[in-house]
C-alpha cells in the first residue's frame, strides 16, 4: 500500500510540474480588409461625392486609418486623401483604396454630362470562396 501511494505522489508531483510556465492560445486572424460601400458610383461634372470605406485588422476589428486614393483617370475623376471625389469631366475612372499593402476592390466612377449620356454599369455575380 505505502508503495501505491508513494507512485501516487510521484505521478502527481511530475504532473504538477508539467503545468508550470505560461500557456499561448493564438488569437484567431484573418486577412486585413477594407469594405467599400458601394462599387460603382455615377456624377455630373462637379458634383462631388465621399468614398465610404471600412478597414478591419487581422483581427476583424474595424480601425480608424488614413486611406492612400488614386484615381486612374484624373481628366475625368479627381480624388483627394481625405476621400473626396469629385466628377471633371465626361468619362470614366477607377478608383484605387488602399492602406498598407491592404487594397480594396475597384471603386468604379462614371462622369456623366447629362441624362441622354450613358454610364457604364458592369453587372456581375458576387465572387464566393
Amino acid at each position: 500500500m505505502a508503495k501505491i501511494n508513494i507512485l501516487l505522489i510521484v505521478i502527481l508531483s511530475i504532473s504538477l510540474l508539467g503545468c508550470t510556465g505560461t500557456d499561448f492560445v493564438d488569437d484567431l486572424t484573418v486577412e486585413p480588409k477594407i469594405e467599400l460601400a458601394q462599387t460603382q458610383i455615377a456624377l455630373k461634372p462637379g458634383d462631388a461625392t465621399m468614398v465610404m470605406a471600412d478597414y478591419f485588422d487581422e483581427f476583424g476589428r474595424k480601425q480608424t486609418v488614413q486611406f492612400q486614393y488614386i484615381s486612374s483617370n484624373t481628366q475625368a475623376v479627381a480624388v483627394d486623401q481625405q476621400g473626396k471625389i469629385t466628377a471633371v469631366n465626361s468619362g470614366r475612372a477607377v478608383i484605387e483604396i488602399s492602406y498598407q499593402g491592404v487594397i480594396a476592390v475597384p471603386l468604379n466612377v462614371n462622369v456623366v454630362s447629362g441624362a441622354s449620356d450613358a454610364a457604364i454599369v458592369e453587372i456581375a455575380s458576387p465572387k464566393t470562396t
